[in-house]
């Protein structure tokens, strides 16, 4: 909210409240129906009535789809993480925020664990401080993933909403896209290699 300095209706000073603006993009693609929107607004509520206000007065009908990306009520419960590749330690949950009902007024729970703790460590800290996980809802958790490279390890945090992540920022991500360069990049001078190969005639 801004205060700003003018003059009222009689010509006296006066101060008016202002809200300010923000500046939101959408994208639709009428082919497939989708609707991408880019505003610096991280609330779930608040992305949801963005979404609401433009296909009322774009589209003439609701956006719907628009609620939360990630599961993250799976991590209260023991869950064995898999890692995806052979130089990657199985993950682990490393803190959990619980957020309680409105009508407890929405308190956070949170729980957290060291570096050097077990890998179930969470699930001894939400059994040990939570009686009825069902009336309890994650809000926000860290994932623990260990990768080796050149024979030392690196750990990595993922951050985790239940509408985003931090995975576009991470280095994981960045990892990962880079092999993907080298592989499709191997993959074309091999096709190259093999048109350009002189056929052997006996």
């Amino acid at each position: 909210m801004h205060l700003v300095e003018g003059f009222a209706a009689d010509g006296g000073p006066a101060v008016e409240r202002l809200r300010p603006a923000l500046a939101v993009l959408f994208a639709y693609a009428p082919a497939d129906g989708t609707v991408r929107l880019k505003a610096p607004v991280r609330a779930g509520d608040r992305v949801r009535e963005l979404f609401d206000l433009f296909g009322r007065a774009v589209l003439g009908r609701p956006v719907t789809g628009v609620g939360e990306a990630f599961d993250l009520e799976r991590l209260k419960r023991p869950l064995a993480l898999l890692p995806d590749e052979s130089d990657m330690d199985p993950p682990r949950v490393r803190t959990l925020h619980l957020r309680y009902p409105a009508r407890f007024g929405r308190r956070t729970l949170k729980l957290e664990t060291r570096a050097s703790d077990a890998p179930d460590a969470i699930e001894q800290l939400v059994l040990a401080h939570v009686t009825d996980p069902t009336t309890l809802a994650v809000c926000y958790a860290e994932l623990e993933v260990r990768i080796h490279s050149g024979g030392r390890p690196r750990t990595h945090l993922v951050r985790l909403w239940p509408d985003r992540s931090s995975l576009s920022r991470s280095v994981i991500r960045h990892t990962s896209e880079v092999i993907g360069y080298h592989q499709r990049r191997h993959a074309q001078a091999a096709k190259s290699h093999k048109r350009r190969r002189p056929a052997c005639v006996l």
